[in-house]
């Protein structure tokens, strides 16, 4: 009776989704919850010094000031997960980004697995295209953008964010 009843309360706890602590500017929204006395973090933010075409914003979220992410706790991934993929969404839904990116270049599974569920959900939902390709040093870049064309634009804008993030 005990399994059943923590099967119950997993599957609560991933209905009801924190609420994100939002700051919200023109080019930048950075939000904030709190679990088990945890900080999670969730940025979207462009850079309109490059993206002068047309609007790519970067999504990532991170933990206590570290992109590592949940591990070892079961019950976490149910409440934390349905939080970062409805931010997301909202963010999609508000800002309306010409396209929107997540870039994966560390090993874990889970995160992947969450960028691409979160990707083909806003795709599918706000009529978008799901894009994933392989970058170099075996680097994937999950997201979305309105149009096929846009996919080796934002491929070669990815390596000037990097070249950016590295000499700034």
């Amino acid at each position: 009776m005990g399994n059943f009843r923590n099967y119950i309360e997993l599957l609560e706890a991933g209905k009801d989704p924190i609420e994100v602590n939002w700051v919200k500017t023109i080019n930048k929204w950075s939000g904030n919850f709190l679990f088990n006395d945890i900080e999670y973090n969730i940025e979207a933010y462009t850079n309109k010094d490059i993206d002068v075409d047309f609007n790519i914003w970067e999504f990532k979220f991170y933990k206590d000031k570290s992109t590592t992410m949940i591990t070892g706790d079961f019950k976490a991934h149910f409440k934390i997960v349905p939080t970062i993929s409805k931010a997301f969404l909202d963010f999609v839904k508000e800002k309306k980004p010409d396209s929107v990116l997540f870039l994966a270049s560390d090993d874990s599974k889970s995160r992947k697995s969450l960028y691409k569920q979160n990707s083909d959900i806003a795709a599918s939902k706000y009529n978008y295209i799901s894009i994933n390709p392989i970058l170099d040093n075996n680097e994937i870049l999950f997201g979305i953008c309105k149009t096929k064309d846009m996919i080796q634009d934002i491929k070669e804008l990815i390596g000037l964010w990097k070249l950016i993030k590295y000499i700034i």
